[in-house]
């Protein structure tokens, strides 16, 4: 079911949309609102006595594809972020690899090396 705006919403939603034109900020505009509701409404375009009492304004809500068309778009936008995000995770992995087989390649030589030096030595020691 559509929201329905009574005229004195109606009259808000002006009042708010001249004050937003006139460069108030909406903090500004909800502090005057609060302060004095009815300090800064305009006068009805129509005379009270002709404008029915009950009238109202309805708005439509969106239709399901309109709706539909939002949230895809939103999706969209959200999916993007995310694989912005897996695709810079994916570059570190690949740098933290390449750094981790680096590592390794040194902890390989200075191991070999220290082989290789008990192994000269011993020889050493056993040719005396």
């Amino acid at each position: 079911m559509p929201k329905r705006f009574t005229l004195a919403d109606c009259d808000i939603l002006r009042t708010v949309a001249n004050l937003r034109a006139n460069g108030l900020e909406p903090a500004q505009i909800a502090d005057r609102l609060r302060a004095d509701p009815t300090a800064t409404m305009q006068t009805p375009v129509e005379a009270p006595q002709t404008a029915p009492a009950a009238a109202l304004v309805t708005t439509t809500a969106p239709t399901s594809s309109e709706a539909l068309a939002v949230f895809v778009a939103a999706a969209d936008a959200r999916l993007t972020d995310v694989a912005a995000r897996v695709e810079s995770l994916d570059r570190r992995l690949a740098a933290n690899e390449s750094n981790r087989r680096f590592l390794i390649g040194v902890l390989l030589a200075f191991v070999a090396g220290a082989a290789l030096v008990g192994i000269i030595a011993l020889l050493f020691i056993m040719l005396r």
